[in-house]
């Protein structure tokens, strides 16, 4: 069970690499044979997988580069905008970069407070996000909190509670991800840091 559990990140990541490698190298393989003719010929003596490989490794980190700057950004948004426009693939695109966003940590996330709150039921405490405010006509203001899953943080659960009832933490982002996605094994470890701050 340790060995297989050593693994399990391990092949995680092989399934992942393997797929995004056989994805870039089908999509690929037409050109690549299209152009390794006369001049090009010297491509064919260069593993597809490799090539495609590359190709893909470099893309990625070009779009990555535009992306940072204020003009990629905005075109970012564009895109955004442009793809959530189409009625079917709306949902679906939302979903997953939402999804993504969680995992990644996006802008709002990173900014989020990590609070402990009673959840499922009273003695019980679970680690939270606040994602937002909802201030009520009695003064009183409830708070939208996501609660991240065991070891997968983005799937969970939204609880909106009074703001009095919850235990606000120094806690960053960062620091909730490593507790979540170790099943609480790095809370020492990360709590410790804090007081040694």
């Amino acid at each position: 069970m340790a060995g297989f559990l050593l693994l399990i990140p391990v092949i995680a990541t092989y399934v992942v690499v393997r797929f995004f490698t056989d994805f870039v190298v089908q999509t690929l393989r037409p050109g690549l044979a299209t152009i390794s003719s006369g001049n090009f010929s010297w491509i064919t003596k260069i593993p597809v997988q490799l090539t495609a490989l590359t190709l893909a490794l470099l893309f990625l980190y070009i779009v990555g580069m535009i992306t940072t700057t204020v003009i990629g950004r905005r075109l970012e948004q564009k895109w955004h905008g442009v793809v959530e426009g189409i009625p079917v693939v709306r949902p679906i695109y939302r979903i997953v970069r939402q999804a993504v966003g969680v995992f990644s940590g996006g802008t709002v996330l990173q900014s989020s407070k990590v609070v402990l709150l009673q959840y499922p039921r009273q003695g019980v405490l679970s680690m939270g996000l606040v994602t937002g405010t909802y201030p009520l006509e009695s003064s009183k203001v409830l708070l939208t909190i996501y609660i991240p899953t065991i070891p997968n943080p983005t799937s969970g659960f939204l609880a909106i509670v009074e703001k009095e009832q919850v235990i606000e933490t120094d806690l960053t982002f960062e620091d909730a991800m490593k507790i979540v996605v170790s099943a609480g094994l790095l809370t020492e470890e990360v709590v410790q840091s804090h007081i040694v701050k």
